[in-house]
């Protein structure tokens, strides 16, 4: 089976060290490594690597994740040749079996979303996708009161609505249709579930696996939101998505309105006062459409 990674970084050289060691170590027939313009020493690093599955796109300028999954996956559609390809960001890598069990389930489906803990083995809730999306204001309250309604159990495969771009792995039919749905704009946040759901309104089943693992390096401690300007892509591309999905956008004006009071919740969060000014520009970005990068 012919399966290829795809991986975004941005100035986090020790973290890609490790993910390039654990996935040049397994048996993927090309690595595809775009560079978000880093400047901690990666491109040089990456340039030192002596691997012919190694393709390194060097990019003028940081794009973010949503850029750079895009970049990568119309690279592969237009240069490789694969029947898999497996997304995830440059503090993430997958577990050894990956390899030996997607064989057994690719009859089955043509995404598939994995199981995804922190180095401790704690499952990374930001990267559960959706069974049901909670659309509606009663679905965030119910969500909010009773989140297993809507997310998979962490150990039961079934189907979902949503994807992470830590751990997705599509057919290369799939991304090949569908890469140009990616929305680069964005930036950071919400692009790894729009384009999820973009799949599953064109009728194309997810299933959650969690037969195969990936370890994503973050802590998972408390709620505070660092750095700071990362509310402002939460606030804003929530609200863009009412300019991503014209007919069925993913959530209702009301619950966006839930979700952006829930950000304005400030017990435990550190540095306030930047904090209060990147969600005020997110709501008002957000409103009048604006996207790229703007922190």
């Amino acid at each position: 089976m012919n399966v290829v990674a795809l991986i975004v970084t941005f100035n986090r050289l020790e973290k890609l060290r490790t993910c390039l060691a654990v996935t040049l170590g397994m048996g993927f027939r090309s690595v595809v490594v775009v560079d978000n313009a880093s400047g901690d020493g990666t491109g040089d690093w990456l340039a030192g690597l002596r691997d012919e599955r190694l393709h390194c796109l060097t990019l003028d300028s940081n794009i973010g994740g949503a850029g750079g999954f895009k970049k990568g996956a119309e690279y592969i559609t237009h240069h490789l040749n694969c029947d898999w390809v497996v997304f995830y960001d440059d503090d993430a890598y997958p577990d050894a079996n990956l390899l030996s069990i997607l064989p057994g389930l690719s009859d089955t489906h043509q995404v598939f979303c994995c199981r995804v803990t922190d180095p401790h083995g704690n499952i990374c809730r930001m990267n559960l996708p959706f069974r049901h999306l909670p659309h509606s204001l009663a679905d965030h309250i119910r969500y909010a009161l009773k989140p297993a309604d809507f997310i998979p159990a962490p150990d039961t495969p079934s189907l979902v609505e949503t994807v992470s771009f830590v751990g997705v792995i599509f057919s290369r039919s799939v991304l090949a249709e569908h890469w140009h749905a990616i929305h680069d704009e964005l930036f950071l946040y919400y692009d790894d579930l729009y384009f999820g759901y973009y799949l599953t309104q064109s009728g194309i089943n997810i299933r959650y696996s969690p037969e195969i693992t990936f370890v994503h390096d973050i802590s998972l401690a408390g709620r505070d939101i660092r750095p700071q300007w990362k509310v402002y892509y939460l606030i804003r591309n929530l609200l863009l998505s009412r300019r991503c999905f014209k007919e069925r956008p993913p959530f209702s004006w009301p619950s966006i309105g839930f979700r952006v009071i829930k950000y304005c919740w400030l017990k435990g969060q550190s540095g306030k006062r930047a904090y209060v000014a990147y969600l005020w520009r997110g709501i008002v970005d957000g409103l009048r459409q604006r996207s790229g990068m703007r922190h």
